[in-house]
């Protein structure tokens, strides 16, 4: 929520472009979904398209296709991405959705990246872009998501796909394709 509503400041018709299709992905495009934007997915298995579409994405990629993907993302969105959100964190992903914004574009980097990152930086200047970081929300912000949710907005219970006991909670962590959707251990 805060990734899309406070740092990025998503507005209605804007296009926006979330890589990665998990938990934090899927809430991305709901999120900017009920707030307006038009929503362009990322992510390379099907199973999570098909989901980023069901929540309402216009277009959901495979960031493996046959084209360059920041190129197929600036023709679709006419012109590049408003906004971006890097919810994977994988080397060329960021550089990926830097490449992808139009003008003023403003990217958020929400997934933890390991090691180093090349980022074109003279996208920076020539583009005006802006990179901008997120990484949990104050409690202090709950009210407005909540009374979202309340209101109908959106309704983060569809993310859930699996309930599983602590058990099978550990299993499930280690899964190296999980089934899309978030796992919420139910039963202690």
């Amino acid at each position: 929520y805060r990734a899309v509503v406070h740092q990025a400041r998503v507005e209605p018709d804007e296009w926006l472009l979330v890589h990665g299709a998990g938990g934090v992905g899927l809430s991305a495009v709901m999120i900017g979904v009920a707030h307006g934007s038009r929503v362009v997915v990322s992510d390379p298995d099907p199973g999570a398209r098909d989901f980023a579409s069901s929540l309402g994405a216009s277009h959901a990629l495979d960031p493996h296709g046959a084209t360059d993907l920041a190129e197929r993302i600036v023709e679709l969105t006419g012109g590049g991405a408003h906004v971006s959100i890097d919810a994977v964190g994988a080397p060329g992903v960021t550089a990926t959705s830097l490449n992808s914004l139009r003008p003023r574009g403003r990217h958020v980097q929400v997934g933890l990246v390991t090691g180093n990152t090349e980022i074109p930086l003279s996208l920076f200047h020539s583009r005006e872009i802006s990179l901008l970081g997120s990484h949990g929300m104050p409690a202090t912000d709950y009210r407005a998501m909540v009374h979202q949710i309340v209101a109908g907005a959106f309704d983060p219970s569809v993310l859930i796909t699996q309930h599983l006991s602590l058990a099978d909670g550990v299993s499930r962590l280690i899964e190296r394709n999980p089934p899309p959707g978030m796992a919420v251990i139910t039963e202690i």
